[in-house]
């Protein structure tokens, strides 16, 4: 196996009824999240790895390993791939022990009592080796889950939805320490999830699945700011959606003609006279320090306020017509005094601007 192998290697197809999967990927990273919503194929990527299910073509390689070809007719059993997976259930044997648990993942290997000490240690539960499922919470219980799964010193470890099954306190509780264990043991790791705080707490690189296919790989920087299309801005709520003409373009950067208004915007490649809609997060959209000038500020007025926790979430409404979000901490809420039916003036910083859709006509060329 070449050390410069990716760590995953996917293109395959799967054929479900009106269901097709058919990702295509390739990275180096040592920790990768599927992030897409309910019905895109994660879990089911997640099982065609670990050989549980089989692709009707292509192939499968982890680290240099070919786990699945279809032209060579290879198709390694889920015992040979050397997979840790943790389903959504955790699948414990009721009627043995958290030690015995942990234990059947060795499969009988020598020095095994000492082994599985160690990895119950590795996941925090020591002293608990003798206590049945039913006498460990739900955080415990996935704890032994994740120890059994690296009983078998595995090649790759498969997360699915590792946190679903648990209260939100719990929750955030394990993401930080599974994080940390992650970090320490070095196992290199594939994650389903649909919540992207833990993808982005918890792998390096996101990648993002829609009907079957990968519509973006990146880091979670890349997603929250600079997503793939409108589909992906939806999914990490990028809800603001501004509609403009493209007037001029120099280097990397287009000038768009918005209610009146020219905003600057990455735009390479696009034509001048093109559509164009442009995106930004409601956290970036922003409020200029109390007393400045409102030179160059989009006059808004607050439609409506709702609270998220220790944030507000605010309704604007432009002259225009125009419905933008802005997304503010309690701190910034009440030292500004906000409320529905005031006039506001916000800023549109050209960095947190970008471009999700633009007309066939002004599409760049080659594309």
């Amino acid at each position: 196996m070449s050390s410069g192998a990716p760590t995953l290697d996917l293109d395959f197809e799967l054929r479900l009824g009106g269901f097709t999967l058919g990702p295509t990927l390739s990275t180096h990273s040592r920790r990768v999240a599927l992030f897409g919503p309910s019905g895109s194929g994660k879990s089911l990527t997640l099982e065609v790895i670990a050989g549980l299910a089989r692709p009707d073509a292509g192939r499968v390689r982890v680290l240099g390993n070919v786990l699945f070809d279809a032209s060579a007719r290879r198709d390694l059993s889920p015992q040979d791939r050397r997979m840790g997976y943790v389903p959504q259930q955790y699948h414990l044997f009721p009627h043995m022990s958290a030690a015995e648990n942990v234990r059947y993942g060795l499969r009988g290997r020598a020095g095994s009592d000492a082994r599985v000490r160690e990895l119950l240690g590795v996941v925090g539960l020591a002293g608990l080796e003798r206590r049945f499922p039913r006498q460990l919470s739900g955080g415990q219980q996935q704890r032994v889950a994740f120890a059994r799964a690296l009983a078998g010193d595995p090649r790759l470890l498969l997360l699915d939805e590792p946190f679903s099954a648990l209260d939100e306190v719990v929750r955030i509780q394990l993401r930080h320490y599974l994080s940390e264990m992650l970090e320490r043991i070095g196992t290199p790791t594939l994650l389903v999830t649909h919540d992207l705080v833990e993808a982005t707490m918890l792998a390096d690189t996101l990648v993002v699945l829609r009907r079957g296919s990968v519509v973006q790989v990146g880091s979670g920087e890349d997603l929250f700011l600079r997503p793939a299309d409108a589909g992906v801005a939806d999914l990490v709520g990028m809800s603001n959606r501004l509609h403009g003409t493209v007037e001029d373009v120099r280097d990397d950067s287009m000038w768009v003609r918005w209610e009146g208004r020219l905003l600057r915007a990455p735009g390479a490649g696009y034509r001048p006279g093109s559509t164009v809609t442009l995106g930004v997060r409601p956290e970036n959209v922003l409020l200029p320090p109390l007393g400045a000038p409102t030179d160059g500020l989009v006059p808004t007025t607050i439609a409506r306020t709702v609270q998220e926790g220790l944030s507000f979430r605010l309704g604007l409404t432009t002259e225009a017509g125009t419905a933008l979000e802005m997304l503010l901490s309690q701190r910034i809420y009440r030292r500004y005094d906000l409320r529905p039916g005031q006039r506001l003036g916000v800023r549109l910083e050209p960095h947190y601007l970008w471009p999700l859709a633009v007309s066939e006509a002004g599409r760049p060329a080659g594309t």
